[in-house]
């Protein structure tokens, strides 16, 4: 019994001495912070339509935000009476 009980301390010591090891190293890249994207190039993916430019998207979104906004704030209301 206290072969299993030393066998499961030094187990869980090592996964946490590797965990922590693991977490210590530098971030991926992925996680690194990129330069902002240019506005003005050319959408990189094959759905966007022909000669759409990246900024034209946050464009349309901000457009479709101040339209749902009104719509918005009303559900956001208690309803009278209840």
């Amino acid at each position: 019994m206290r072969n299993l009980a030393r066998y499961l301390f030094f187990a869980a010591a090592l996964a946490c001495s590797l965990a922590s090891a693991a977490l210590a190293g530098d971030a991926p890249d992925a996680a690194k912070p990129n330069r902002p994207m240019p506005m003005n190039e050319p959408m990189p993916t094959k759905m966007a339509k022909p000669g759409m430019k990246t900024g034209d998207v946050k464009k349309a979104a901000e457009k479709a935000d101040r339209r749902m906004k009104p719509l918005l704030d009303k559900d956001a209301k208690p309803m009278p009476g209840k």
